[in-house]
């Protein structure tokens, strides 16, 4: 397991101790349920390609509970549409839980990537936003990614959700990057 981060924070009067760190398989059932709402095995894929050395899941954690993640790509972005930048990890999907945005967690969770992605030797890191998503914009700038120069792509998906019902989305997004060294 990689290392771990912990710290005790404030929240609704209580302290809580928020730990980022990688999940172990066992942790599954509990991620999945809490954040398998719209795409079932997502996150079991997730891990079995972690188990490969292919990505690195991150997850913070309140107390015992997962309240957001985000995924490192060794290899870069792996979507035929978007950059792929030789050298460059991409950073995908970073999400925290609604009720516990605005703290902080985001920026803990991404800082604590870069970290991982440093000590592994590379010099920058990339990662793909919706050209719509306003306050990501704002959190990537503020942390220092920089637009990529490349031209605006689209993605999407069509996948099955657990209602049994097809779920299409298409993002149009710009990709950035932040120089790490």
């Amino acid at each position: 397991m990689e290392r771990q981060k912990i710290c005790r924070k404030m929240y609704n009067n209580t302290m809580h101790t928020f730990e980022i760190r990688t999940a172990t398989e066992t942790e599954l059932p509990l991620i999945e349920h809490i954040f398998n709402k719209k795409k079932p095995g997502l996150h079991r894929v997730r891990f079995k390609r972690q188990q490969r050395n292919e990505v690195l899941y991150i997850f913070a954690w309140m107390d015992t509970k997962p309240i957001g993640h985000v995924l490192i790509k060794w290899n870069g972005n792996e979507d035929a549409k978007s950059p792929h930048i030789e050298e460059c990890p991409d950073l995908e999907d970073l999400f925290v839980l609604e009720i516990y945005r605005k703290q902080g967690l985001g920026t803990k969770l991404l800082l604590y990537a870069e970290d991982l992605i440093k000590e592994k030797g590379y010099q920058k890191v990339g990662l793909g936003v919706g050209i719509e998503n306003i306050y990501a914009h704002k959190l990537y700038a503020h942390l220092g990614f920089k637009d990529g120069g490349f031209k605006s792509y689209t993605i999407g998906d069509t996948y099955t959700n657990l209602l049994g019902e097809k779920v299409s989305w298409e993002e149009t997004c710009t990709y950035l990057i932040k120089d790490l060294s």
